[in-house]
């Protein structure tokens, strides 16, 4: 077992080799405060630079969120857009022309089933005409 060992195993004497390097590392000097201050001031910008670079970043991730929604966006109108436009022609299927010229209907219903009697006006004991009469058919 050589000195070295011995002084790690606090069983001796530091080595004339470990001495040299601890009395130089006791011996450094307290800062100035001069120093501490260009310390403190190369710091403060340091945070300062990272900071600013984590907001270019996410400017971009925020643009490239923005150009996918656009894209998509786009895409999607080009989409309805062209839905509407009239396909090649197909073998036998009216013309749209054709199709255009069909008559609408004249009434459209706007209930499903018989229409309700129209109430008599000379009947003496008629429902006012807001209010519908009802049948003896109906439950």
């Amino acid at each position: 077992m050589n000195d070295v060992e011995r002084w790690i195993d606090l069983e001796g004497e530091e080595p004339p080799v470990i001495r040299e390097l601890l009395d130089a590392a006791r011996g450094v000097p307290g800062m100035t405060p001069e120093r501490a201050d260009r310390v403190d001031r190369s710091i403060r910008a340091a945070i300062a630079a990272q900071r600013r670079a984590w907001e270019r970043k996410k400017r971009r991730g925020r643009w490239a969120v923005r150009g996918v929604l656009l894209a998509a966006a786009l895409a999607g109108m080009a989409t309805f857009a062209f839905r509407g436009a009239p396909g090649p022609p197909i073998a036998g299927a009216p013309s749209v022309a054709a199709l255009n010229e069909i008559p609408a209907p004249a009434t459209t219903p706007l209930r499903a089933g018989p229409a309700p009697p129209a109430p008599d006006p000379s009947a003496p004991d008629a429902a006012p005409a807001s209010r519908p009469q009802q049948s003896a058919e109906t439950p």
